[in-house]
Protein backbone atom coordinates (compact mmCIF):
# COMPACT_ATOMS: atom_id res chain seq x y z
CA UNK A 1 0.00 0.00 0.00
CA UNK A 2 2.87 2.40 0.82
CA UNK A 3 4.32 2.11 -2.68
CA UNK A 4 0.91 2.69 -4.21
CA UNK A 5 0.47 5.88 -2.20
CA UNK A 6 3.95 7.11 -3.14
CA UNK A 7 3.18 6.44 -6.82
CA UNK A 8 -0.14 8.32 -6.66
CA UNK A 9 1.47 11.32 -4.94
CA UNK A 10 4.31 11.39 -7.52
CA UNK A 11 1.83 11.38 -10.40
CA UNK A 12 -0.16 14.20 -8.81
CA UNK A 13 2.96 16.34 -8.32
CA UNK A 14 4.03 15.70 -11.94
CA UNK A 15 0.64 16.79 -13.25
CA UNK A 16 0.74 19.98 -11.21
CA UNK A 17 4.25 20.87 -12.45
CA UNK A 18 3.28 20.28 -16.10
CA UNK A 19 0.13 22.37 -15.68
CA UNK A 20 2.17 25.25 -14.26
CA UNK A 21 4.62 25.07 -17.19
CA UNK A 22 1.77 25.15 -19.70
CA UNK A 23 0.29 28.26 -18.04
CA UNK A 24 3.70 29.98 -18.17
CA UNK A 25 4.12 29.21 -21.89
CA UNK A 26 0.65 30.56 -22.70
CA UNK A 27 1.38 33.81 -20.87
CA UNK A 28 4.69 34.22 -22.72
CA UNK A 29 3.04 33.65 -26.11
CA UNK A 30 0.29 36.16 -25.32
CA UNK A 31 2.83 38.82 -24.31
CA UNK A 32 4.91 38.30 -27.48
CA UNK A 33 1.80 38.60 -29.69
CA UNK A 34 0.76 41.86 -28.06
CA UNK A 35 4.21 43.34 -28.63
CA UNK A 36 4.00 43.03 -32.43
CA UNK A 37 0.47 44.35 -32.81
CA UNK A 38 -0.54 47.90 -33.60
CA UNK A 39 -0.68 49.88 -30.37
CA UNK A 40 -4.30 49.91 -29.13
CA UNK A 41 -3.91 53.05 -27.07
CA UNK A 42 -2.73 56.44 -28.19
CA UNK A 43 0.41 55.98 -26.11
CA UNK A 44 3.24 54.27 -27.99
CA UNK A 45 6.46 53.28 -26.19
CA UNK A 46 9.38 54.24 -28.38
CA UNK A 47 13.14 53.84 -28.45
CA UNK A 48 15.33 56.69 -27.21
CA UNK A 49 16.94 57.01 -30.66
CA UNK A 50 13.56 57.38 -32.35
CA UNK A 51 12.43 59.88 -29.70
CA UNK A 52 15.45 62.04 -30.48
CA UNK A 53 14.81 61.81 -34.24
CA UNK A 54 11.10 62.51 -33.77
CA UNK A 55 11.69 65.79 -31.98
CA UNK A 56 14.58 66.92 -34.15
CA UNK A 57 12.22 69.24 -36.04
CA UNK A 58 9.40 71.41 -34.67
CA UNK A 59 5.88 70.22 -35.43
CA UNK A 60 4.60 73.50 -36.83
CA UNK A 61 5.99 75.30 -39.86
CA UNK A 62 5.97 78.55 -37.94
CA UNK A 63 8.58 77.15 -35.52
CA UNK A 64 10.85 75.87 -38.27
CA UNK A 65 13.99 77.60 -39.46
CA UNK A 66 13.68 75.89 -42.85
CA UNK A 67 12.56 77.56 -46.06
CA UNK A 68 10.04 76.14 -48.51
CA UNK A 69 12.47 76.30 -51.40
CA UNK A 70 15.40 74.51 -49.77
CA UNK A 71 14.28 72.32 -46.86
CA UNK A 72 17.06 71.25 -44.55
CA UNK A 73 17.51 67.56 -43.92
CA UNK A 74 19.77 67.99 -40.91
CA UNK A 75 18.31 67.45 -37.41
CA UNK A 76 17.98 70.59 -35.32
CA UNK A 77 18.52 70.73 -31.56
CA UNK A 78 15.96 68.72 -29.63
CA UNK A 79 13.72 69.92 -26.83
CA UNK A 80 12.45 66.40 -26.10
CA UNK A 81 12.58 65.06 -22.54
CA UNK A 82 13.80 61.46 -22.47
CA UNK A 83 11.37 60.56 -19.72
CA UNK A 84 8.24 61.55 -21.68
CA UNK A 85 6.38 59.16 -24.01
CA UNK A 86 5.04 60.71 -27.21
CA UNK A 87 1.46 60.01 -28.14
CA UNK A 88 0.76 58.03 -31.29
CA UNK A 89 -1.20 60.97 -32.76
CA UNK A 90 1.86 63.18 -32.20
CA UNK A 91 4.11 60.65 -33.92
CA UNK A 92 1.77 60.49 -36.91
CA UNK A 93 1.48 64.29 -37.16
CA UNK A 94 5.25 64.74 -36.97
CA UNK A 95 5.86 62.08 -39.61
CA UNK A 96 3.29 63.68 -41.92
CA UNK A 97 5.01 67.04 -41.43
CA UNK A 98 8.36 65.54 -42.44
CA UNK A 99 6.75 64.24 -45.63
CA UNK A 100 5.33 67.68 -46.45
CA UNK A 101 8.70 69.31 -45.72
CA UNK A 102 10.48 66.81 -47.99
CA UNK A 103 12.65 65.73 -45.05
CA UNK A 104 12.81 62.20 -46.40
CA UNK A 105 15.96 60.96 -44.58
CA UNK A 106 14.51 61.76 -41.13
CA UNK A 107 11.14 60.23 -42.06
CA UNK A 108 12.77 57.06 -43.38
CA UNK A 109 14.77 56.53 -40.17
CA UNK A 110 11.73 57.21 -38.01
CA UNK A 111 9.45 54.80 -39.93
CA UNK A 112 12.07 52.07 -39.90
CA UNK A 113 12.26 52.23 -36.10
CA UNK A 114 8.51 52.55 -35.55
CA UNK A 115 7.46 49.79 -37.95
CA UNK A 116 9.94 47.38 -36.37
CA UNK A 117 7.85 47.66 -33.22
CA UNK A 118 4.41 47.99 -34.83
CA UNK A 119 4.60 46.29 -38.25
CA UNK A 120 0.81 46.20 -38.71
CA UNK A 121 0.03 49.87 -38.00
CA UNK A 122 -1.66 50.69 -41.31
CA UNK A 123 -1.60 54.48 -40.89
CA UNK A 124 2.19 54.40 -40.73
CA UNK A 125 2.42 51.78 -43.48
CA UNK A 126 0.46 54.13 -45.75
CA UNK A 127 2.81 56.95 -44.81
CA UNK A 128 5.75 54.75 -45.74
CA UNK A 129 4.09 54.07 -49.11
CA UNK A 130 3.74 57.81 -49.73
CA UNK A 131 7.44 58.19 -48.91
CA UNK A 132 8.27 55.52 -51.48
CA UNK A 133 6.24 57.45 -54.07
CA UNK A 134 8.57 60.42 -53.58
CA UNK A 135 11.89 58.57 -53.42
CA UNK A 136 11.63 55.38 -55.51
CA UNK A 137 10.63 54.43 -59.03
CA UNK A 138 6.93 55.21 -59.47
CA UNK A 139 6.25 51.68 -60.73
CA UNK A 140 7.88 50.29 -57.56
CA UNK A 141 5.76 52.63 -55.43
CA UNK A 142 2.55 51.42 -57.07
CA UNK A 143 3.69 47.83 -56.61
CA UNK A 144 4.19 48.60 -52.91
CA UNK A 145 0.58 49.77 -52.64
CA UNK A 146 -0.50 46.48 -54.21
CA UNK A 147 1.51 44.58 -51.56
CA UNK A 148 -0.25 46.50 -48.76
CA UNK A 149 -3.58 45.05 -49.87
CA UNK A 150 -2.46 41.73 -48.40
CA UNK A 151 -2.36 43.25 -44.91
CA UNK A 152 -5.34 43.35 -42.52
CA UNK A 153 -7.08 46.71 -42.82
CA UNK A 154 -10.42 48.49 -42.67
CA UNK A 155 -12.68 48.87 -45.71
CA UNK A 156 -11.89 52.59 -45.71
CA UNK A 157 -8.14 51.93 -45.84
CA UNK A 158 -8.60 49.38 -48.61
CA UNK A 159 -10.56 51.92 -50.66
CA UNK A 160 -7.86 54.51 -50.02
CA UNK A 161 -5.18 52.17 -51.37
CA UNK A 162 -7.27 51.36 -54.46
CA UNK A 163 -7.73 55.08 -55.08
CA UNK A 164 -3.99 55.78 -54.69
CA UNK A 165 -3.15 53.01 -57.17
CA UNK A 166 -5.69 54.29 -59.69
CA UNK A 167 -4.72 57.96 -59.35
CA UNK A 168 -0.97 57.35 -59.52
CA UNK A 169 -1.33 55.08 -62.53
CA UNK A 170 -3.68 57.35 -64.48
CA UNK A 171 -1.76 60.57 -63.84
CA UNK A 172 1.62 59.04 -64.64
CA UNK A 173 0.42 57.38 -67.84
CA UNK A 174 -1.21 60.64 -68.97
CA UNK A 175 1.98 62.65 -68.37
CA UNK A 176 4.15 60.17 -70.28
CA UNK A 177 1.65 60.11 -73.16
CA UNK A 178 1.59 63.91 -73.31
CA UNK A 179 5.39 63.91 -73.35
CA UNK A 180 5.41 61.29 -76.12
CA UNK A 181 7.90 59.38 -73.99
CA UNK A 182 6.86 55.98 -75.29
CA UNK A 183 9.92 53.98 -74.25
CA UNK A 184 9.61 55.27 -70.68
CA UNK A 185 5.88 54.52 -70.71
CA UNK A 186 6.53 50.91 -71.71
CA UNK A 187 9.17 50.47 -69.00
CA UNK A 188 6.73 51.96 -66.47
CA UNK A 189 3.67 49.84 -67.34
CA UNK A 190 5.27 46.42 -67.96
CA UNK A 191 5.79 45.48 -64.27
CA UNK A 192 2.33 46.81 -63.32
CA UNK A 193 0.64 44.60 -65.88
CA UNK A 194 2.28 41.59 -64.26
CA UNK A 195 0.61 42.56 -60.97
CA UNK A 196 -2.83 43.05 -62.54
CA UNK A 197 -2.88 41.33 -65.96
CA UNK A 198 -6.50 42.26 -66.77
CA UNK A 199 -6.22 45.96 -65.91
CA UNK A 200 -7.62 47.74 -68.95
CA UNK A 201 -5.71 50.96 -68.27
CA UNK A 202 -2.38 49.10 -68.26
CA UNK A 203 -3.26 47.04 -71.33
CA UNK A 204 -4.14 50.04 -73.48
CA UNK A 205 -1.21 52.15 -72.28
CA UNK A 206 1.37 49.44 -72.96
CA UNK A 207 -0.16 48.59 -76.34
CA UNK A 208 -0.03 52.27 -77.35
CA UNK A 209 3.60 52.55 -76.23
CA UNK A 210 4.50 49.55 -78.40
CA UNK A 211 2.46 50.89 -81.34
CA UNK A 212 4.19 54.27 -81.26
CA UNK A 213 7.55 52.48 -81.35
CA UNK A 214 6.41 50.26 -84.25
CA UNK A 215 6.74 47.11 -82.12
CA UNK A 216 3.71 45.58 -83.78
CA UNK A 217 4.08 41.99 -82.52
CA UNK A 218 4.37 43.14 -78.92
CA UNK A 219 1.37 45.43 -79.43
CA UNK A 220 -0.76 42.57 -80.74
CA UNK A 221 0.27 40.30 -77.87
CA UNK A 222 -1.07 42.89 -75.43
CA UNK A 223 -4.26 43.64 -77.39
CA UNK A 224 -5.06 39.91 -77.54
CA UNK A 225 -6.43 40.30 -73.99
CA UNK A 226 -9.18 42.60 -75.39
CA UNK A 227 -11.93 42.03 -77.90
CA UNK A 228 -10.56 42.50 -81.42
CA UNK A 229 -13.26 45.04 -82.26
CA UNK A 230 -12.72 47.04 -79.09
CA UNK A 231 -12.77 50.72 -80.22
CA UNK A 232 -9.63 51.63 -78.27
CA UNK A 233 -7.79 48.57 -79.57
CA UNK A 234 -8.68 49.55 -83.13
CA UNK A 235 -7.50 53.12 -82.50
CA UNK A 236 -4.14 51.85 -81.25
CA UNK A 237 -3.71 49.57 -84.28
CA UNK A 238 -4.33 52.59 -86.49
CA UNK A 239 -1.42 54.37 -84.80
CA UNK A 240 1.04 51.94 -86.37
CA UNK A 241 -0.02 53.02 -89.86
CA UNK A 242 0.18 56.72 -88.98
CA UNK A 243 3.63 56.37 -87.43
CA UNK A 244 4.83 54.33 -90.40
CA UNK A 245 3.58 56.93 -92.92
CA UNK A 246 5.21 59.76 -90.97
CA UNK A 247 8.45 57.85 -90.84
CA UNK A 248 8.45 57.35 -94.61
CA UNK A 249 7.64 61.00 -95.24
CA UNK A 250 10.60 62.17 -93.14
CA UNK A 251 12.94 59.29 -93.91
CA UNK A 252 15.56 61.56 -95.46
CA UNK A 253 14.61 64.71 -93.59
CA UNK A 254 14.73 64.55 -89.81
CA UNK A 255 13.54 68.15 -89.48
CA UNK A 256 10.35 69.14 -91.35
CA UNK A 257 10.60 71.88 -93.95
CA UNK A 258 8.52 75.01 -93.41
CA UNK A 259 7.88 78.16 -95.38
CA UNK A 260 11.20 79.88 -95.94
CA UNK A 261 9.42 83.22 -95.96
CA UNK A 262 9.24 83.30 -92.17
CA UNK A 263 9.89 86.81 -90.89
CA UNK A 264 13.14 87.25 -89.02
CA UNK A 265 11.15 88.35 -85.96
CA UNK A 266 9.96 84.72 -85.62
CA UNK A 267 13.49 83.37 -85.54
CA UNK A 268 15.32 82.55 -82.31
CA UNK A 269 19.06 83.11 -82.19
CA UNK A 270 21.19 80.06 -81.41
CA UNK A 271 24.71 79.72 -80.08
CA UNK A 272 26.74 77.26 -82.12
CA UNK A 273 29.05 74.83 -80.33
CA UNK A 274 30.75 72.73 -82.99
CA UNK A 275 27.97 70.88 -84.80
CA UNK A 276 25.46 71.55 -82.03
CA UNK A 277 23.25 74.49 -81.11
CA UNK A 278 22.24 75.98 -77.76
CA UNK A 279 19.17 78.13 -77.18
CA UNK A 280 18.49 80.47 -74.26
CA UNK A 281 15.07 79.86 -72.72
CA UNK A 282 13.08 80.44 -69.53
CA UNK A 283 11.79 77.53 -67.47
CA UNK A 284 9.02 78.81 -65.18
CA UNK A 285 10.78 82.16 -65.13
CA UNK A 286 14.29 80.73 -64.62
CA UNK A 287 16.88 81.34 -67.34
CA UNK A 288 18.16 78.09 -68.81
CA UNK A 289 20.51 77.18 -71.68
CA UNK A 290 19.36 74.10 -73.57
CA UNK A 291 21.10 72.07 -76.24
CA UNK A 292 18.69 71.51 -79.15
CA UNK A 293 18.33 67.73 -79.46
CA UNK A 294 15.75 66.41 -81.94
CA UNK A 295 16.70 62.87 -80.91
CA UNK A 296 15.52 63.40 -77.31
CA UNK A 297 11.87 62.55 -76.76
CA UNK A 298 11.62 64.72 -73.66
CA UNK A 299 13.24 67.92 -72.45
CA UNK A 300 15.70 67.43 -69.60
CA UNK A 301 17.80 69.48 -67.20
CA UNK A 302 20.81 68.56 -65.08
CA UNK A 303 20.59 67.72 -61.40
CA UNK A 304 22.93 70.60 -60.55
CA UNK A 305 20.75 73.11 -62.39
CA UNK A 306 17.56 71.79 -60.78
CA UNK A 307 19.02 72.05 -57.27
CA UNK A 308 19.85 75.69 -57.89
CA UNK A 309 16.41 76.67 -59.18
CA UNK A 310 14.37 79.41 -57.62
CA UNK A 311 10.55 79.38 -57.77
CA UNK A 312 10.46 75.66 -57.00
CA UNK A 313 6.83 76.14 -56.01
CA UNK A 314 5.94 76.15 -59.70
CA UNK A 315 7.06 72.53 -60.02
CA UNK A 316 4.80 69.47 -59.74
CA UNK A 317 6.45 66.11 -59.12
CA UNK A 318 5.27 63.51 -61.66
CA UNK A 319 7.31 60.45 -60.67
CA UNK A 320 10.60 58.63 -60.99
CA UNK A 321 11.35 56.46 -64.01
CA UNK A 322 14.02 54.39 -65.69
CA UNK A 323 15.08 56.30 -68.80
CA UNK A 324 17.60 55.65 -71.53
CA UNK A 325 20.35 58.28 -71.87
CA UNK A 326 23.63 58.55 -73.74
CA UNK A 327 25.29 57.16 -70.61
CA UNK A 328 22.87 54.21 -70.41
CA UNK A 329 19.70 53.63 -68.43
CA UNK A 330 19.32 55.74 -65.31
CA UNK A 331 16.64 56.34 -62.68
CA UNK A 332 15.46 59.94 -62.98
CA UNK A 333 12.61 62.06 -61.59
CA UNK A 334 10.17 63.88 -63.84
CA UNK A 335 8.61 67.24 -62.97
CA UNK A 336 5.88 69.28 -64.61
CA UNK A 337 6.85 72.94 -64.98
CA UNK A 338 4.37 75.75 -65.48
CA UNK A 339 6.00 76.95 -68.70
CA UNK A 340 8.98 76.66 -71.01
CA UNK A 341 9.39 79.82 -73.10
CA UNK A 342 11.66 80.49 -76.06
CA UNK A 343 11.46 84.13 -77.04
CA UNK A 344 7.95 84.57 -78.57
CA UNK A 345 6.65 81.01 -78.10
CA UNK A 346 5.98 78.81 -75.08
CA UNK A 347 4.55 75.46 -73.98
CA UNK A 348 2.58 75.29 -70.74
CA UNK A 349 2.62 72.43 -68.20
CA UNK A 350 5.62 70.81 -69.83
CA UNK A 351 7.23 67.66 -68.44
CA UNK A 352 10.97 67.79 -67.80
CA UNK A 353 13.34 65.04 -66.67
CA UNK A 354 16.11 65.73 -64.16
CA UNK A 355 19.08 63.58 -65.18
CA UNK A 356 22.72 63.21 -64.12
CA UNK A 357 24.76 64.93 -66.80
CA UNK A 358 27.96 66.90 -67.10
CA UNK A 359 27.14 70.59 -67.19
CA UNK A 360 29.13 73.50 -68.54
CA UNK A 361 28.72 77.24 -68.29
CA UNK A 362 26.86 77.13 -71.62
CA UNK A 363 24.53 74.11 -71.23
CA UNK A 364 22.01 73.26 -68.48
CA UNK A 365 20.06 70.55 -70.30
CA UNK A 366 18.45 69.35 -73.54
CA UNK A 367 15.54 70.81 -75.52
CA UNK A 368 13.57 67.74 -76.57
CA UNK A 369 10.76 66.88 -78.94
CA UNK A 370 7.99 67.28 -76.34
CA UNK A 371 8.55 71.03 -76.87
CA UNK A 372 9.55 71.12 -80.54
CA UNK A 373 6.68 68.97 -81.82
CA UNK A 374 4.24 71.65 -80.72
CA UNK A 375 5.48 73.76 -83.66
CA UNK A 376 6.59 73.61 -87.26
CA UNK A 377 10.29 74.08 -86.78
CA UNK A 378 13.52 74.29 -88.72
CA UNK A 379 17.13 74.89 -87.77
CA UNK A 380 18.78 77.43 -90.07
CA UNK A 381 22.37 76.24 -89.77
CA UNK A 382 23.86 78.95 -91.96
CA UNK A 383 22.54 81.75 -89.76
CA UNK A 384 22.37 79.74 -86.50
CA UNK A 385 18.67 80.34 -85.95
CA UNK A 386 15.74 78.23 -84.79
CA UNK A 387 12.54 78.93 -86.73
CA UNK A 388 9.33 78.11 -84.88
CA UNK A 389 5.78 78.52 -86.14
CA UNK A 390 2.84 77.69 -83.81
Amino acid sequence: MTWHRILVVSLAVSLLVNFALILQLLQTATTSTQQVQTPNSDKAPFSEKAKSELHALPLNNADSQQTTHAPSHQPASTNFHATSVPERSELLAKAQQWLRDENYPALELFLRDYLQQYPLDMDFLLLEADLIVQTNLTSDAIAHFYSLKKQPMSDEQNQLIDERIRTLSEQTILQLQKAHSWDTLAIFVEPLLQLEPENRLYLLALAEAYAQQQQINLMENILAALDYNDPNAMRIRQLTFIAHDNGQANKNDDIPEIDTGIPSSSAIELMQLGDQYVVNAHLSGNQVALLVDTGASITSISQDYFQGLSHRFKVNYVGRFNVNTAAGRVSAPMYQFAELRLNHVSVSNISVMVIPMETTANINGLLGMNFLREFDFKIDQRQARLLLVP
